[in-house]
């Protein structure tokens, strides 16, 4: 690159022109100053504080909303299991007639 007070410089490289910006993807932010580190994390800290006492302040341990109403429950429908009358039968074997005629038999 080529110095301006370089005699060797091409009048074409010191004309005045339109001043190009370089492409978003290439410009780099300037770095960050410790007081300015110091003090925007100060802030996020404040904000995320404030938010939590918000938070702790509006907490009720009471529900919003609720109904006062009684349950209504279903009667009991079931019939009293005995010895007699088996829960599950278990059936193998590869036929399937056979094996669904001796399961209704053993369930009665």
């Amino acid at each position: 690159m080529r110095c301006r007070h370089s005699p060797a410089v091409a009048e074409s490289d010191t004309a005045p022109g339109p001043r190009r910006r370089p492409a978003r993807a290439q410009q780099v932010e300037p770095a960050w100053s410790r007081r300015r580190f110091l003090v925007e994390t100060g802030i996020t800290a404040g904000l995320a504080t404030g938010m939590g006492m918000l938070g702790y302040w509006a907490y009720s341990t009471e529900a919003v909303r609720t109904r006062r109403q009684e349950i209504l429950t279903l009667r009991d429908f079931r019939v009293d299991a005995t010895a007699l009358h088996p829960d599950l039968v278990v059936v193998r074997g590869t036929a399937v007639e056979a094996m669904v005629r001796e399961a209704v038999t053993v369930l009665g």
